[in-house]
């Protein structure tokens, strides 16, 4: 397997209704994304370099 790999761009949402709004484009646009929450101990299989990482760590909180 192939490990590494360096993602184009990495968002991270200010609110559940910014996460929204981006999944609802990136959908639309049929753009491939990634969501990851804290971001260790991630490994991605296959190349990741035109996927867009939502990252929700500063969110996930109002997630539950």
């Amino acid at each position: 397997m192939r490990v590494g790999g360096v993602a184009k761009v990495i968002v991270q949402p200010e609110n559940i209704e910014k996460l929204q709004e981006l999944i609802k484009y990136l959908k639309a646009e049929n753009i491939t994304y990634k969501v990851i929450g804290r971001g260790s101990n991630i490994v991605f299989e296959g190349d990741i370099k035109d996927h867009v990482i939502i990252k929700i760590s500063q969110i996930m909180d109002e997630l539950t």
